[in-house]
């Protein structure tokens, strides 16, 4: 070993190699290398650099203090020759001025073996001697005789005649590949893959040689994208990309068949009928369930039908100037087969009126007993209007049903609701079993005393026991909830918009949160039974919920100052230029009294 070299105190700046006094202040171009981190790469540059002092260094105080020049490493050893500026992953020093040098680490190939061409592996024919230089160290190469010059034109033109006959050949006569009809692929596939998956697997292999522009989709393959579209649209379009699949505008198209708005929907009605025709008696028996869920107060304007969806909406039995924060939907479901569906909505402020939702549930019950069900009960939860609608029926402990049309209807509260009347007069009042009495407090005592236990005597008694969430008698209204990052009061917009994918795509998951498990119930009404085609309306008469609306009642107040007033008219202005089309103002015998009759139906004045 040689004698270790004096080296400045800035030791990183300096290359730290024998004999060499390369720096950067000295050599600004050139590229320094520090010692590497890894201890085996760390004591290769050690043990070649030849010095004693820096075998007792640390790995980690060599890389930091010491550093190589790029003219101790091979030109193999860097990643761009020219600039010699990175090195390999592996590089390893080996060029240095001292007698005891050690070996190079490119590796050596003998030059290869000059080899002539031989005369058969020649593709031209050239009448001259072929002259280069490789085959003039080798053995002379033989002149083609004028004879053997015309044989070889000879075999070249019989050989390209051969091929354009074998071409000719299979245009005429293709070979026959095994077809298979699309059934048979459907009978394999069907044994190792499930129905929605096969169906998927289905659909790609149909449209995969057609164009884009030849693809057509049916009303199966439409309600498949609405699935994933309705799961995520971010993944839609990243799914779109991958596979063929309907674009997002064929959807939309789709989607915009259904013509949903507050009341029972005539569309979902007649498809409904359709699917009646083809049941037995016994699946068209039926019950009517209705249940509301609270909405967020909000403004949303529906351009579908130019229509602001904020005050409360009855549908055919009118509107108020009311803004509207509940939601009530109607829905059949069969007694004997497992079908549901859906077929009207209405929005109102608070729980609507027992006056209102005694006539909606006759209303309810007799367009579908005209469109071939049979109607046996009517299943609602324990709500106070509720309550005061079967009392009004007529409906007690002794006659649980009531009359209408001459047919007994059965009242019946959903069982998830009556266990949590239970529970609720259970933590307010407790409950008296002979002399004892039972208090709720005894049981949160005991699940505070059970949670700092290490080995529980109720593992499974959990917070949600003990606060139960939000109970509803329809499992739509969770996967409502759960659209849109599980918002528990969706506004009028959202809300419409959550339910129709509701009702066309009944492969929507309900939030995790939810608080009844999913049935086995399937939706009757899906895309396929969307009618292009406008329907009739119901037949049902229009009346006011409502008085009619005093404008003396609501003057302006004078406290606004000119900018406000200013802001109010021109706001005024631009709402009866809009209307002015569609409407025509008009007063009856009282003039204070100011009525707006739409085009198509006499809506009330104080809705407006």
């Amino acid at each position: 070993m040689a004698a270790p070299a004096k080296c400045p105190s800035n030791s990183g700046e300096w290359c730290c190699a024998i004999n060499c006094t390369n720096n950067r202040s000295k050599n600004p171009r050139m590229s320094f290398f520090r010692f590497p981190r890894d201890p085996e790469r760390c004591k290769k540059w050690v043990i070649n650099v030849r010095r004693d002092d820096l075998h007792s260094k640390p790995t980690e105080k060599l890389c930091k203090n010491n550093v190589l020049c790029a003219d101790h490493f091979e030109v193999s050893q860097f990643m761009n020759p020219a600039l010699r500026n990175k090195l390999i992953h592996c590089a390893v020093p080996t060029v240095f001025d001292i007698p005891n040098k050690p070996p190079s680490v490119t590796p050596r190939r003998p030059p290869p073996k000059k080899r002539c061409i031989p005369v058969s592996s020649v593709h031209f024919i050239s009448e001259e001697p072929i002259h280069t230089e490789k085959s003039q160290s080798a053995k002379p190469v033989r002149e083609l005789t004028p004879k053997k010059v015309a044989l070889r034109k000879k075999l070249h033109s019989a050989r390209q005649q051969l091929y354009r006959l074998k071409k000719i050949s299979e245009k005429l006569h293709p070979a026959e590949k095994p077809k298979v009809s699309m059934q048979e692929i459907n009978e394999i596939l069907s044994e190792h893959l499930k129905d929605k998956t096969l169906d998927f697997v289905m659909i790609q292999i149909r449209m995969a040689f057609k164009s884009k522009y030849g693809l057509r989709w049916s009303c199966t393959d439409k309600s498949l994208a609405l699935s994933f579209y309705h799961a995520s649209p971010k993944i839609y379009r990243l799914l779109s990309k991958l596979f063929r699949l309907p674009s997002e505008s064929t959807l939309r198209k789709s989607m915009s068949s259904l013509d949903l708005k507050p009341g029972f929907s005539p569309s979902i009605l007649q498809a409904l009928k359709v699917k009646v025709k083809s049941m037995t008696p016994d699946e068209k028996l039926c019950t009517l369930v209705f249940d509301e869920m609270s909405i967020k107060e909000a403004v949303c304007y529906d351009p579908k039908h130019d229509v602001e969806r904020v005050f409360e909406d009855y549908a055919h039995l009118g509107r108020s100037r009311y803004i509207a924060n509940h939601a009530c939907v109607f829905k059949a479901r069969g007694l004997t087969a497992n079908w549901k569906q859906p077929f009207g909505f209405l929005f109102s402020n608070g729980t609507v009126k027992d006056v209102l939702l005694k006539q909606l549930i006759c209303i309810a019950i007799t367009e579908l007993e005209q469109i071939g069900l049979c109607v046996k009960a009517v299943i609602c939860d324990q709500g106070s209007n509720n309550m005061a609608v079967t009392k009004s029926l007529g409906v007690s402990s002794a006659t649980p049903y009531f009359m209408h049309n001459g047919t007994h209807y059965f009242v019946i509260y959903d069982p998830p609701h009556l266990i949590k009347s239970i529970w609720n007069n259970l933590r307010k009042s407790g409950l008296k079993c002979g002399t004892s009495e039972v208090s709720w407090k005894y049981v949160e005592a005991f699940y505070a005393h059970d949670c700092k236990l290490p080995v529980r005597m109720a593992p499974k008694l959990t917070d949600k026991h003990i606060k139960l969430p939000p109970f509803t008698c329809e499992a739509g209204y969770p996967v409502i909830r759960g659209k849109g990052g599980h918002r528990d009061n969706p506004d009028i917009g959202q809300f419409t918009s959550a339910l129709q994918q509701v009702m066309v795509d009944s492969r929507m998951v309900a939030s995790t949160r939810k608080s009844c498990k999913d049935d086995l119930d399937v939706f009757v009404f899906g895309l396929q039974n969307i009618a292009s085609s406008s329907t009739p309306e119901l037949a049902t008469t229009q009346t006011n919920v409502y008085p009619a609306f005093n404008l003396q009642e609501n003057v302006l107040p004078s406290l606004l100052n000119v900018q406000q007033a200013n802001v109010l008219a021109y706001i005024a202005g631009y709402i009866c230029h809009r209307i002015a089309p569609k409407m025509c103002l008009t007063t009856d015998s009282h003039p204070e009294h100011l009525f707006i009759h739409e085009k198509t139906t006499v809506l009330p004045p104080h809705y407006y």
